[in-house]
């Protein structure tokens, strides 16, 4: 049986939280899922493989995402290198639009499924 992988990627706390609950879960659904991870601390105690904490970029605000533009840059041609080399069955973006939409072009690129999700919000 070929191997199904799925890549997240989350860049906040609130998503974060979300996140590492589904990661649980599908730990307990089956062992034959493999998860590559780019969020924070709560989902790497979950992932197959933790890429990166994102969400410590933290990048909320107004002047923020500018002064790191050039991380986010190399994260996404990382992003793209991973894309590439291991083909996931399918793409999963949990909120951080901006960030995110820029993810699910490179996967379509690579025809890899892409689903975004958005948080419950209060």
């Amino acid at each position: 049986m070929k191997e199904y992988k799925i890549f997240f990627i989350c860049g906040d706390r609130s998503a974060d939280n979300y996140l590492s609950l589904l990661l649980k879960n599908i730990k307990q659904i089956s062992s034959e899922i493999k998860t590559i991870v780019v969020a924070g601390e709560n989902s790497k105690l979950f992932a197959d493989n933790f890429v990166i904490d994102l969400v410590s970029y933290d990048a909320h605000g107004f002047f923020s995402p500018f002064t790191k533009f050039i991380k986010f840059v190399n994260l996404a041609k990382k992003i793209k290198y991973i894309i590439k080399k291991e083909k996931p069955s399918l793409v999963v973006l949990i909120d951080f639009y901006g960030f995110n939409i820029r993810v699910a072009k490179i996967a379509k690129k690579y025809g890899i499924k892409t689903v975004y999700y958005i948080t419950p919000q209060v």
